[in-house]
This record gives structure tokens, C-alpha cells and sequence, in this order.
């Protein structure tokens, strides 16, 4: 049971998604199961496991629900009581402590291309902590061989990939296609998502010209002003990498809630 708990775990993480471990940790008198105890709840409440069923695990499963809410870990306490058949007075018949492990996924980086600075862009967000996933149409550069940390690599038509792909809330997604037109559609479909960032790769004149002619496809300017673009901190870099670093040090930023000096695209 232990090791298909931390699997699920795992499996959790790797969806992006929250999940608790919760266990006995320790317990006076009698209760419905012993310490080490333990069971999963995911973020759709759904659980495996238990701890005993009743009102512990009911109320374990309600503050769980608070921890993957607001990201944290705690220990709670329970007294274990029954019924007395003749006065039907509830009785204290011990006490249990559960405590609640909350796991968070990593932040995941969306690389849309898999050129120079989004391979660049790929190794140094994988050391500092970033699942990454990268979306080409290129076999000859999409491989697990240079990709190995990747937590996902997909392979095939960007436009469809990109409309098909689950985004979350906590996504950052760099738009380095290489393409001017793919980067364009790439932007109109993404844009209106809630994502915690969205940046695209290119000259002023490539930005100018795509805002402008999505504003004419009458998409809104509220949502372009979500688009960071030039993307990066003003770090004058001129290499992949020193570009690559720039595009970090700005999600860095927005993720650790820092103040950006410069201008969005709108």
C-alpha cells in the first residue's frame, strides 16, 4: 500500500496537479487504525486509501482540502469517541494525530519551439527547478537525447498541439516558434487563457505587427496587454543563452512577485 500511495503521488505531480499524503503519526487508546496509516487525497477530492473511515477521516479529508487550497502542510488532532449503548452519551476512547503532507507540482515552463534560446532557455529552467515541456514540429531537434530532463516532449503540428494542451492557471509559456505566422496563431490561441505568463521571442517589428493584426481579428487589448513582449529583462544579451537568461530572470521575477522596470507589448 505504501509504495502505490507514493506512486499516485508522483503521478499527481506529474499532471500538475496538488496532492495530500495524510497518516497517522500517533495515537492514545483505541482507535480505528494504527500509526503509519495512511491515504491520498487528490485536488478532485477523490481518495485512496484510508484511515479508518468515520468522522476522522471525513474531517481529515475536509482540512486537506483547505491544505491543497492554500498550498500547505499541518497536523491535526482528533478524539476518538462511541456511543454508550444505555445513555447514549458520547465517549472519549482515545485520541489520533494525522498529519497532512501537502505536495506541489513543480512550475511548469511551456517552450512553444525548439530552437537556439529555447534549448537554451530548456537546460537552464530545468536546473533552476521548472518542469518543461517543449512543443515542436521538428523530429531532428525535438529528442529525448537532447531533451532529457524534459517532463514532456510533443512532437507534431504546434498549432494543433497547442490547441489540444491542458493549460493551468500556473503555466508560463514561451512562444519561440520561429515562425512569425505560427507565433501569431500560437498568441490568438493561447491569449485567452488565465495563465501566469505568456511571452513571445521576436524583433519590436515582428511584435508590432502580429498585435496589430490581431487587434484587427478583434482580439481584445486588455488581453494582448498579458502578453510580455520583448520578452526578457533588458540584459543587452546577444547569445542564446545570455537571451535565455533574460527570459528567466523575468518569469523568476513575476513568479517570486518582483517589480518589472520595463514595458509589456501594449
Amino acid at each position: 500500500m505504501g509504495l502505490e500511495l507514493i506512486d499516485i503521488v508522483k503521478e499527481e505531480l506529474q499532471k500538475g496537479k496538488r496532492v495530500c499524503y495524510a497518516f497517522i503519526t500517533n495515537k492514545e487508546g483505541s482507535s480505528p487504525r494504527g500509526i503509519g496509516t495512511s491515504m491520498i487525497i487528490r485536488e478532485d477530492e477523490s481518495i485512496f486509501g484510508t484511515i479508518g473511515g468515520g468522522s476522522i477521516e471525513y474531517k481529515t479529508m475536509l482540512q486537506a482540502k483547505k491544505c491543497l487550497e492554500q498550498g500547505i502542510s499541518k497536523t491535526l488532532e482528533f478524539d476518538v469517541e462511541f456511543f454508550e449503548n444505555e445513555s447514549k452519551s458520547k465517549i472519549k476512547a482515545g485520541k489520533v494525530e494525522v498529519f497532512i503532507k501537502t505536495y506541489l507540482p513543480k512550475h511548469r515552463l511551456i517552450i512553444i519551439g525548439a530552437g537556439h534560446v529555447a534549448y537554451s532557455l530548456y537546460k537552464i529552467a530545468s536546473i533552476t527547478g521548472f518542469s518543461v515541456v517543449v512543443l515542436d514540429n521538428r523530429k531532428e531537434l525535438l529528442t529525448k537525447e537532447k531533451y532529457p530532463d524534459a517532463s514532456d516532449l510533443l512532437l507534431g503540428d504546434v498549432e494543433e498541439e497547442t490547441k489540444n494542451f491542458d493549460f493551468k492557471k500556473s503555466d508560463y509559456v514561451v512562444i519561440a516558434s520561429g515562425s512569425t505566422k505560427l507565433d501569431e496563431k500560437i498568441i490568438e490561441i493561447i491569449i485567452k487563457n488565465e495563465l501566469a505568463y505568456i511571452g513571445m521571442l521576436g524583433s519590436k517589428k515582428k511584435i508590432k505587427s502580429i498585435t496589430s493584426n490581431l487587434l484587427e481579428e478583434n482580439i481584445d487589448i486588455d488581453l494582448l496587454a498579458n502578453l510580455y513582449a520583448p520578452i526578457g529583462l533588458e540584459l543587452n544579451g546577444e547569445t542564446p543563452e545570455e537571451v535565455a537568461l533574460s527570459i528567466l530572470s523575468e518569469i523568476i521575477l513575476i513568479k517570486n512577485k518582483g517589480k518589472l522596470s520595463h514595458m509589456k507589448s501594449i
